[in-house]
C-alpha cells in the first residue's frame, strides 16, 4: 500500500504520526499537504496524534509509516468521525450524512496514492523542523530544507520559485495557517500573485541543481524580517517554496509552505490542578481543539466547548465592539507569548497579554491552577485591562463567555447565587456543575444563562450586536433549562481614561458532588486573591499566638476556617495544616523565619 486510512469515531480529526513521541515525521510536508486538503472538504482538524489528542503507543499510524521491515513506508491517517454529539455510536440517521463528508476525502486519498507512488523522489524534511517559526521584526532566520532523491538511475533536475502570498487550506491554529476555503494544488500556488509588496521576506539558495540515485540536496530557506514593520501583535505572511523537479521523462512540482510570523504566534497550552485540565491560549480563550477545554484528568469528558474573555463597548463612531477570541471570531492578537510557570509549590501560572486589534486596549492576564487537593477543582483567572488609546472608553464591559456542556449531554440548566457572584449549569441527570464567579466583594454587573438555539445555532457564533445586547444589559437571566446553555458574565462596567487601568478576577469552577461543593471552590477560589498576610488566621492584622490557637480549633475542635482561608497558610504551601502550627510556633518562639509573602 501506498496509502491508508484507518477510520475511528470521534471528534471530527485527521491524525497522522507520530503518536508516541511530540516530533514531526520526516515526511511531514506531504502529510500537510494532504491533510490540509482532506480537512477542506469536511472540515476535520489534520495534525500529528500528540497535538490532536494525546500521545499513543503502537497506533495504526505509527506501524504503517515506521515500519520499514518487509515493506516501505505508508502515508497513513486515522479519520476520527463525527462531532461530540455523535459520540462512539452515532445514531443511524447520522450514517449517511458521516459517510457523504467522508467520500471526498476518500477518493482524494485515492488520487494521491497514485501521484505519490509514481513520484521518484521522496518528500521534503527540515533540519531542524521549522514549524512554528517566529522572527521579531529586523531580524532574519536560515532554515535546511532537504530533497532525497529515491529513483533508480540517473539524475533528478530541480529548480526553484518563491512565492510571497498563497491562499491556503483551513489548518489548526498551532500551525498558524490562515482560515481559507480553498484546496491549494501546485497549479493554485505556480500562478499566484505578490499581494505582500513588503521585500524579498522568503528566498531559497541555490535556485537550481540535481540529486543522484540515494542522494540528497540541502537548500537554505532564508526568512528576512529587516523591510518589514512592526506592530504590537506583530505581522504574519504567508507564503511558501516551489521546486520544480524532473526525472527527465515527468516533471512535478512540489509546494513547501511558509509562515512567517514577526510577533508572537497564537499559542495554546495545558495548565491543570492536581483534579483538572484546561487548555489556554494567549488571546485570552479556552480552546477545545484537543479536547481539554476543561476536564477532568481522571475522565473522557470535556466541561467546556469554548470560552474568552471579552471586552465589549460602543465606539465613538456607534460601531459596536466585542473584541473576543471564541467560534468563529478571532478579534484579540497576541502581544506575548503564553508562559506556563510549574515553580511556585501553590500553582502552576499561565501569564500571557492579549490585545485587540488597534492596540488600544491590552490585557495583563494570569491563571492560576491551585496545587493542593483540596483546591483542585477551580483556576483563577486575573485580568488587568490598559487604556493605551488617546480617548477615553465609556461604558467599557469587560467578562467572559463560556459554552458550557456539562456532561454527560450538552442538556443543561443553570441559576445564580447572588452572594457569591455564581453563574452555573449543571447537568440535567447528574451532580455535576460548571460555573464562573466574579471574586469581588462588589456585586457583579450581569450574568446570563443563553439557549445557544437563539444564539449562535444560525451561524455557528454570536453576532457582535447581539453578544453586546447581552453583556451589557445589568442583572441576571436565565433563559432555559434542560438545553444546551451558554453562560455569559459581565463582571463590571467602567469607564476607562487614557493611560488608566482596571482590573477583575473571575473563577473557573466544577465539581461531580453538589452545588455546595461549587460554591465551597468559590470561596477557596476568593480567599486566593482576597488582600491578606499569611499567618494572620484570626485577621487581626497581626502574627501572634493566638494565630496558633486559631489555626488548632480550627483543625482539631471544629472552629471557624481562616478568613481567607489562606491567612492561615503560614508556610504558602497552599494548604492549612498541622505544619502551619509548627512552622507559627518556630517564628514565635524559636528564631526561625517568618510567614511567607
Amino acid at each position: 500500500f501506498v496509502t491508508a486510512l484507518n477510520y475511528h469515531s470521534y471528534s471530527n480529526l485527521l491524525i497522522y504520526p507520530w503518536g508516541y513521541e511530540e516530533q514531526f515525521p520526516e515526511d511531514f510536508w506531504i502529510y500537510k499537504e494532504i491533510g490540509d486538503s482532506i480537512s477542506a472538504y469536511n472540515g476535520f482538524i489534520s495534525a500529528p496524534g500528540w497535538i490532536t489528542l494525546y500521545s499513543t503507543n503502537g497506533d495504526a499510524d505509527d506501524w504503517d509509516y515506521g515500519d520499514l521491515s518487509s515493506r516501505n513506508k505508508i502515508i497513513s491517517y486515522t479519520p476520527e468521525v463525527g462531532d461530540n454529539y455523535d459520540g462512539f455510536w452515532p445514531p443511524s440517521y447520522r450514517i449517511l450524512p458521516l459517510c457523504q463528508e467522508n467520500l471526498g476525502p476518500n477518493l482524494y486519498i485515492a488520487e494521491k496514492a497514485g501521484e505519490l507512488y509514481n513520484r521518484p523522489y521522496r518528500f521534503f524534511e527540515t533540519q531542524p523542523n521549522f514549524v512554528d517559526t517566529a522572527l521579531v521584526s529586523g531580524d532574519s532566520l536560515v532554515l535546511n530544507l532537504r530533497i532525497y532523491g529515491h529513483q533508480s538511475e540517473g539524475n533528478l533536475n530541480w529548480t526553484v520559485s518563491a512565492r510571497d502570498s498563497f491562499e491556503l487550506t483551513p489548518s489548526p491554529g498551532f500551525f498558524n495557517i490562515p482560515d481559507g476555503k480553498k484546496i491549494w494544488t501546485s497549479n493554485d500556488l505556480i500562478s499566484a500573485s505578490n499581494s505582500y509588496p513588503l521585500g524579498n521576506w522568503l528566498k531559497v539558495e541555490p535556485q537550481s541543481g540535481s540529486v543522484s540515485p540515494g542522494g540528497y540536496f540541502d537548500h537554505q530557506l532564508i526568512l528576512d524580517a529587516k523591510d518589514l514593520p512592526s506592530s504590537c501583535t506583530g505581522l504574519t505572511l504567508h507564503g511558501g517554496v516551489i521546486f520544480y523537479v524532473t526525472d527527465g521523462l515527468v516533471t512535478d512540482s512540489i509546494v513547501v509552505p511558509v509562515t512567517f510570523i514577526s510577533g508572537p504566534p497564537k499559542q495554546v497550552s495545558a495548565i491543570a490542578t492536581g483534579k483538572v485540565r484546561s487548555d489556554i491560549t494567549n488571546l485570552g480563550s479556552i480552546n477545545s481543539i484537543n479536547g481539554y477545554a476543561w476536564r477532568y484528568l481522571s475522565e473522557s469528558y470535556d466541561y467546556l466547548y469554548e470560552g474568552s474573555l471579552f471586552l465589549a463597548y460602543l465606539r465613538s463612531s456607534a460601531d459596536t465592539i466585542v473584541y473576543r477570541d471564541l467560534f468563529n471570531t478571532h478579534s484579540f492578537g497576541a502581544s506575548s507569548i503564553l508562559n506556563i510557570d510549574s515553580s511556585d509549590p501553590r500553582w502552576q501560572k499561565g501569564t500571557f497579554s492579549p490585545v485587540d486589534q488597534g492596540c488600544n486596549l491590552k490585557v495583563r492576564a494570569e491563571v492560576l491552577a491551585p496545587a493542593h487537593p483540596d483546591s483542585s477543582e477551580f483556576m483563577i483567572h486575573r485580568f488587568v485591562v490598559f487604556n493605551l488609546s488617546p480617548d477615553t472608553v465609556k461604558n467599557l464591559y469587560l467578562g467572559m463567555a463560556l459554552d458550557w456542556d456539562v456532561p454527560t449531554s450538552s442538556y443543561n440548566s443553570a441559576g445564580y447565587d447572588s452572594s457569591l457572584n455564581l453563574l452555573w449549569q449543571r447537568n440535567t441527570g447528574n451532580q455535576r456543575y460548571a460555573g464562573i464567579a466574579y471574586l469581588s466583594d462588589s456585586v457583579l454587573y450581569g450574568a446570563k444563562a443563553i439557549k445557544n438555539s437563539s444564539h449562535i445555532y444560525n451561524t455557528g457564533d454570536f453576532e457582535t450586536g447581539d453578544l453586546y445586547r447581552l453583556a451589557s444589559s445589568p442583572g441576571y437571566l436565565i433563559e432555559g433549562s434542560s438545553t444546551d446553555l451558554s453562560s455569559i458574565l459581565t463582571a463590571k462596567k467602567v469607564n476607562l481614561a487614557p493611560g488608566d487601568s482596571t482590573k477583575f478576577d473571575l473563577a473557573l469552577v466544577s465539581t461531580k458532588v453538589s452545588l455546595d461543593s461549587l460554591k465551597a471552590s468559590v470561596r477557596k477560589a476568593k480567599s486566593m486573591v482576597s488582600t491578606y498576610s499569611h499567618g494572620d488566621a484570626n485577621g487581626d492584622k497581626k502574627v501572634t499566638i493566638s494565630d496558633v490557637v486559631y489555626i488548632v480549633n480550627y483543625l482539631f475542635k471544629g472552629g471557624p476556617a481562616p478568613i481567607p482561608f489562606l491567612a492561615g497558610d503560614a508556610n504558602c504551601d497552599g494548604a492549612v495544616t498541622v505544619t502551619d502550627v509548627v512552622y507559627l510556633i518556630n517564628y514565635l518562639f524559636k528564631g526561625g523565619p517568618g510567614p511567607c509573602s
